[in-house]
This record gives structure tokens, sequence and C-alpha cells, in this order.
């Protein structure tokens, strides 16, 4: 591997990365990763505008960077072994059994996540 001239920023930009990966924005629920982000722009000094679902870094010249869509898809763990959907399992959580996913969507979602290979529709993007 080629490490580039300056590895310790390098190594900044990894931890950086991992950090962020590792922050949880599940669909429906990316406001804690925006204000994350939020604080982290604004500790380097930049002017920082936040509303819903987007985070705005004002830099001046060339113009802003808009942070959006910043949720990811996956699933949880359930305490029996089940993969469940992420952004249902937060939603149970936090509206209890009031926002249970219908079986039909949730089978649908599995189906993506199942098999690179059947996960996707007939005549969709090439698998490389």
């Amino acid at each position: 591997m080629n490490l580039p001239a300056d590895t310790t920023l390098f190594a900044r930009v990894l931890a950086k990365t991992h950090e962020y990966l590792d922050f949880p924005s599940v669909v429906g629920h990316e406001t804690p990763f925006l204000d994350h982000l939020a604080r982290d722009f604004t500790a380097l000094g930049c002017t920082v505008e936040r509303s819903q679902n987007l985070c705005v870094i004002k830099l001046g010249e060339p113009g802003p960077v808009y942070l959006a869509h910043a949720d990811r898809h996956g699933a949880v763990i359930a305490e029996d072994g089940a993969a469940i959907y992420a952004a249902h399992a937060v939603k149970n959580t936090k509206y209890a059994d009031g926002a249970k996913a219908s079986e039909t969507f949730t089978d649908i979602v599995s189906k993506r996540y199942a098999s690179p290979m059947t996960a996707r529709p007939a005549g969709a993007w090439p698998m490389a």
C-alpha cells in the first residue's frame, strides 16, 4: 500500500471516517449524526446552519457544503438473533407499538439485503 506523504493527516482522516461510520444514523433518525457533524465543523471555526435533515457548512468561496441524506440502511440483531431493519427497530423503541412495520414492507427490505445477486430487480444495474 502506498501511504500519502503526510501520514499523520492520513491517520486523522481514517480515524474521523471510522468515527462517522460508527455513529448511528438510521433512516428517519439522522438528526443526532447531523448534530455531531455540525459540532465538528463548528469546532474547526466554520459557520454552520442546522435545519431538519440538513447541515450547511458556510465556507465562503467557492460556496457552502450541504450535508443531507446522512441516513443509512441496515439491520440490527435482536436478542433472539433475528435481523431487524434498523429504522423500524429505532421507531419501535421510540414510539413503542405505534410504528410496527408491515409484514410486506419488512419482507421487501429483507430481500434487498439477502443476497447481492437476488436482491436487485431484473435488468437493474449490473453486478461487478
